[in-house]
């Protein structure tokens, strides 16, 4: 498996030089000149809004900007101390089993959680918009880059 470069943002990125720059190493991975990359980061206080999002979902629109986005989805919101990870893999590279892929990211966040002794599970058929911090979890965003990153490498492996 080709090394996945690691890339820790420890300050706020603005969402749309973000995505930016995640369409632009999306195109050199591609083209195959850049490491695939796994990006652990926060933004500043955003709503991004999928194809599947309605203006009613966000109460007042005045207080904090609202992104619309070409993801699925609906209203997602983001912000300081809710860590993201992104990632800007080849599936191609990588049997394009996207669901696979999708059970290594569930399997990863299962692993992580255990190691607080907290149990999750995932459901094949149902989606929720949970984070940790809405469990009751907060850690210092480098344990969570440290633990999380060395537990999804390992599983992407099995891909």
């Amino acid at each position: 498996m080709q090394q996945i470069e690691i890339k820790i943002s420890n300050n706020e990125i603005n969402y749309d030089e973000a995505l930016m720059f995640m369409e632009s190493r999306v195109e050199d991975i591609s083209n195959n000149k850049s490491k695939e990359l796994l990006w652990f980061l926060n933004h500043n206080h955003i709503y991004t809004q999928g194809t599947s999002a309605s203006k009613d979902e966000v109460l007042n629109t005045t207080v904090i900007d609202i992104i619309k986005s070409n993801r699925g989805g609906k209203t997602t919101y983001h912000g300081p101390g809710q860590r993201i990870v992104y990632f800007m893999l080849n599936l191609n590279n990588k049997n394009k089993d996207i669901r696979k892929f999708i059970t290594v990211i569930e399997n990863s966040v299962i692993s992580f959680l255990a190691d607080y002794n907290i149990e999750a599970q995932a459901f094949k058929d149902r989606y929720q918009n949970t984070s940790m911090e809405e469990l009751g979890i907060k850690l210092d965003q480098s344990e969570f880059d440290s633990k999380f990153k060395k537990i999804f490498l390992e599983k992407l492996k099995t891909i």
